[in-house]
Formats: structure tokens, C-alpha cells, sequence
């Protein structure tokens, strides 16, 4: 990771949509795009492999594979985790949850590809796996780090207990808990969730903070 950690950079920009724009798909618009952002002191851009069914984060690779001096410049985070139906390999096309060591160094993997940069600055489970192996799933991202691969290990919509029973199964500290948080959606404010991540160390990544252009609809 660079010096900036992630409680000094006020603001994330989410790839979740990139791929619904047709205005920035062309790699050299979106890299236009990308340089203004960074030139705004905006460096973090959030992705996820769900986003766009990997669009998001090819989109956003082929942008940097154009402009390969913004790959030096850009802070990255994804997540991984979520199987949707189609990308269900059983015959039984559910979405589900997958936090298995092969599943994750994949992932890994075909993020570094997808995005084309040769480390991701934060990796975090997208969604708590009721089946997780949290031995397995401590020891594939301790590895990953060590590797270089990820500059550090994080979790996403996680309740306080999972994210604790993680940690206790890593070497390497938990550096992230990205979660909902908006006046519309205020309650890790008060349920002890923000209270907890705080205490333990992780820092709080807000998604959806203006809860979708609700807190700018309507009266206050």
C-alpha cells in the first residue's frame, strides 16, 4: 500500500455502474476520464468482479493498458465472493457465496488481469459466506498478501462476529470493512456496527452514502 491509508482518503469512486456508461467504454475517454478524477486528488476507484459480470473492472484495464502511467497512480480496491446464476458452475444456477481458498486466488488473480495492475491496494470479501472455512479463508489472504499480490485483506457487509472470527484465523490485520451507511440508511450508527469497526481498527468504507440520490430527493 502507499503512505495514504484508506482513513485519510475521503472519498472512493465506485465502478459499480461504470459499465451502464457507453460514454467512457472506450479506452481512451475512460483513461481521459480516470486522469481528471486523479488530477482532483480522487485516486481510489472501487470495483468488484460482480460489477457489470467482470465489465467493470476489463473496462477499467483496458483504460490503464492505454495510459499505463495512471496504473502507477491509481489506488485500487475489488471484491469477490458473490456467485451469481450464471456464473454457478453446478447444475443447480443459485446465487451463493464463495469463500474457498480456490475460489479466492482466482479471483485475485483475474482481478490483477482484469485491472492490469500488478497489485490490488484492498481485496475484500463482498458478502459474509455462511459456509466459510475461516481457517482456509485467513491463510489464502495472509498468502496473498506475503505474495504481494493484495496490499491488504478487508471485508465487505460483514456483522462484527464475522469479521472478528476472520481475524482471529489471520496473521495479517483486517484493514477495511466497507459497509451501507447513509442518512437514509442510518443504522451501523446505532446498532454498534460503526462502533466496533472503529474500536478493532478497520476503516470504515461507506457504500451508497447518498443511499442511491434518495438523501437528495424530497424534503429532509
Amino acid at each position: 500500500m502507499s503512505a495514504t491509508t484508506t482513513f485519510e482518503a475521503p472519498f472512493l469512486l465506485g465502478m459499480m455502474r461504470l459499465h451502464e456508461e457507453p460514454a467512457l467504454h472506450a479506452p481512451a475517454r475512460l483513461a481521459d476520464w480516470i486522469e481528471a478524477r486523479l488530477d482532483e486528488g480522487l485516486d481510489w476507484f472501487d470495483h468488484a468482479d460482480i460489477y457489470g459480470d467482470r465489465q467493470g473492472e476489463a473496462l477499467f484495464g483496458a483504460a490503464l493498458g492505454r495510459r499505463p502511467d495512471l496504473a502507477k497512480r491509481v489506488r485500487v480496491v475489488t471484491k469477490a465472493s458473490i456467485v451469481t446464476p450464471e456464473r454457478d458452475a453446478s447444475p443447480h444456477r443459485v446465487k451463493h457465496y464463495d469463500s474457498s481458498p480456490a475460489y479466492l486466488a482466482r479471483a485475485i488473480d483475474d482481478s490483477l488481469a482484469r485491472l492490469g495492475v500488478t497489485r490490488l491496494d484492498h481485496f475484500l470479501l463482498h458478502r459474509p459466506d455462511p459456509l466459510m472455512d475461516v481457517e482456509a479463508t485467513g491463510r489464502v489472504l495472509d498468502d496473498a498478501i506475503a505474495a504481494g499480490k493484495i496490499g491488504a485483506a478487508g471485508v465487505s457487509n460483514f456483522l462484527p462476529e464475522q469479521w472478528r472470527r476472520l481475524q482471529g484465523a489471520m496473521h495479517r490485520r483486517l484493514a477495511a470493512h466497507q459497509l451501507q451507511l447513509s442518512l437514509d440508511h442510518p443504522a451501523p450508527l446505532f446498532d454498534g456496527s460503526f462502533d466496533a469497526l472503529v474500536a478493532d481498527g478497520l476503516a470504515p468504507m461507506v457504500w451508497s452514502p447518498l443511499g442511491g440520490g434518495r438523501v437528495l430527493q424530497g424534503p429532509a
